[in-house]
């Protein structure tokens, strides 16, 4: 395999009474190793990475960028399920999640699961997996919220394009600097992470580069002067 390559749960879409997440190739009874029921998913090494800095000057002006870039990866989105199906607590409850299934037929339209009533003691499948020397049993259950997480269906571009810094300075005419007694005067307003362009719509708003939320911004101004 490729370097980085990395594997899946083969999703086969969500149970018609319950809503919960189903998986191909689990049904086999001779499995050996766990890219025997997997799907590959793809590579979380780039074919194409790099950066680019640009500067321009217009007569006083002075605009400085610096840019990112990422192309050819994949990787799965950020996991919401807790083994127990229920949305982690510690996280705020994704907007996505209101488009989860809620009553029989929802699985024609969404492939988000459904939120488990009450508190299910059984959410594990059992991995077909051949028992030797390499597994325990513990290795053969595996919780379906928890497969779901790590299957085809969460799986997604990184490519993107971002916009590290960008900033813009203005130099004060020297004559105009003189005339305060000062050599010379420039300010500079600067922004971090002003934006970022992310080509897997799977994202919605969140950052490919890190799989979580975007980098916060900043913006900061700074006013130089030279006696």
């Amino acid at each position: 395999d490729e370097y980085g390559t990395f594997y899946a749960f083969d999703f086969a879409g969500l149970d018609h009474e319950t809503g919960r997440p189903t998986f191909n190739k689990l049904d086999i009874t001779d499995a050996t190793d766990y890219t025997d029921f997997l799907v590959k998913a793809g590579t979380r090494e780039p074919d194409l990475f790099g950066g680019m800095n640009t500067s321009l000057r217009y007569k006083n002006f002075h605009l400085r960028a610096s840019f990112a870039m990422s192309f050819g990866a994949k990787t799965f989105l950020p996991s919401y399920f807790a083994t127990s199906g229920a949305p982690r607590p510690e996280e705020n409850l994704p907007r996505y999640m209101a488009d989860r299934w809620r009553q029989p037929g929802d699985e024609m339209y969404t492939d988000i699961p459904s939120i488990p009533e009450g508190r299910p003691n059984n959410l594990n499948v059992t991995l077909p997996l051949t028992i030797n020397n390499s597994y325990t049993s513990s290795d053969m259950q595996y919780n379906i919220y928890e497969a779901y997480n790590n299957s085809s269906v969460r799986v997604a571009k990184t490519d993107f394009i971002r916009c590290r810094s960008l900033s813009l300075q203005y130099n004060v005419p020297n004559n105009f600097a003189q005339m305060l007694g000062m050599r010379n005067i420039y300010c500079d307003l600067s922004l971090t992470n002003p934006f970022f362009i992310s080509f897997d719509k799977k994202w919605e708003g969140r950052d490919p580069e890190t799989a979580n939320w975007p980098a916060r911004r900043s913006l900061t101004f700074s006013l130089n002067m030279s006696f």
